[in-house]
């Protein structure tokens, strides 16, 4: 059985990102996205492709409660077998969780959508009851 131990979302303007863009191109991809990701930057539409990856990451930041230290380009939302996007699970990331987890025990889940002027995402952490101790829900945000 799964428990949710962390929900948050994040919105961000794409004017904003293609703004960074315009100003500190290198810089602003070497900061915001992984290797793997920078693959996947699209010739068109990269503003509205960062800006969904810039909020993904911050809603999977907020659903952890804290930063931890792990920097964005340390996270990666890559493509899934079924073209959804998933959170790349390293050993970084199962520590950012706060205990020794194993990577088969947290399930992370994303959404991310664009619309006009806005990209927004939403990211749900499940773990395992075992892996949270048979935490209550009320208890599980200390995680």
């Amino acid at each position: 059985m799964y428990r949710i131990t962390g929900i948050g979302t994040d919105i961000v303007s794409i004017g904003r990102i293609s703004r960074a863009m315009d100003d500190f191109r290198e810089r602003f991809l070497k900061k915001i996205l992984s290797p793997e990701e920078r693959e996947l930057l699209p010739r068109k539409g990269e503003a509205e492709f960062l800006a969904g990856r810039f909020a993904a990451k911050e809603a999977f930041l907020k659903a952890l409660g804290k930063n931890r230290g792990l920097p964005m380009n340390r996270i990666a939302i890559l493509k899934g077998e079924s073209g959804k996007p998933c959170l790349k699970v390293t050993a970084e990331i199962l520590s950012a969780l706060g205990k020794a987890i194993r990577r088969e025990a947290v399930r992370i889940h994303i959404s991310i959508s664009h619309e006009k002027d806005s990209a927004v995402a939403f990211v749900l952490i499940e773990q395992a009851e075992e892996e949270t101790g048979g935490l209550n829900s009320a208890e599980s945000d200390r995680i």
